[in-house]
């Protein structure tokens, strides 16, 4: 059911990425970021006996690195 105590505005959220790779592909590295603009959000609710909500995730930047075995 629709429970306006749970209603919440609409929201964007902003996210990049940007991968290299190696010649051979045999490594890369991605810096990754969600919510750039930390947008204030909720990202679940629920209704029993009283409204409890979860807040969506901060910004977060992030650097992975991969390695590829097979080759």
């Amino acid at each position: 059911l629709n429970d306006e105590m749970l209603s919440d505005d609409g929201h964007s959220l902003f996210n990049a990425r940007i991968d290299w790779k190696s010649a051979d592909e045999s490594y890369g590295i991605s810096l990754i970021g969600e919510n750039l603009t930390d947008e204030e959000y909720t990202a679940s609710a629920i209704n029993f006996l009283f409204p409890i909500g979860q807040p969506g995730r901060g910004r977060s930047v992030r650097l992975e690195f991969s390695y590829n075995f097979m080759d």
